[in-house]
């Protein structure tokens, strides 16, 4: 089931707004956050905005289009490669696996903690953490998704700030 992308809070013929366009919008902002594994404050760092904004977004108040789109791509680059696992993996050519200073600077890209990273990796925290710590590295495949999670990262940079004004119904940089 694919979510409409409302981009624009548009009055009803009545003059009231349409609640329901803002509510998908909304739902659509926190499943992008959900699968991307971000909280409001690491979506507010990554982003530019301020926590607050990021949570009337995700509550449904309007949303920067450019915001929405960042979120929506992020999103399907984790949905893509969702877990080690994914059969959209390749694991073809003679990179050398992640060692701890790249899977340290791939998560710093990706906005994870150590905790997050172990969890969707299936592994446990402290020991993937002693591992990378005493010099091992991940597996191929695990290395693999992670650089690719970090390529997405690295090819979709934070979208412009912009303040959104509804009542001339467009944006004003700030």
């Amino acid at each position: 089931m694919t979510l409409p992308l409302p981009l624009r809070h548009v009055p009803a013929a009545n003059g009231r707004y349409d609640s329901g366009r803002r509510i998908r919008a909304g739902t659509l902002i926190r499943a992008c956050l959900f699968d991307i594994g971000w909280p409001l404050r690491q979506a507010a760092r990554r982003s530019g905005y301020s926590r607050n904004r990021v949570g009337e977004f995700a509550a449904g108040e309007p949303a920067d289009p450019e915001f929405v789109a960042w979120l929506c791509a992020l999103r399907a680059i984790h949905k893509r490669f969702s877990s080690p696992f994914a059969r959209s993996i390749n694991v073809t050519g003679n990179r050398p696996p992640y060692r701890g200073r790249e899977v340290y600077r791939a998560i710093t890209v990706i906005g994870w903690s150590t905790r997050l990273l172990a969890a969707r990796m299936g592994e446990h925290r402290t020991a993937l953490s002693r591992h990378l710590d005493r010099g091992g590295a991940l597996e191929p495949r695990s290395s693999r998704w992670l650089e690719l999670l970090e390529t997405g990262h690295e090819t979709y940079p934070r979208p412009e700030y912009r303040v959104f004004t509804t009542d001339t119904e467009g944006f004003s940089h700030v």
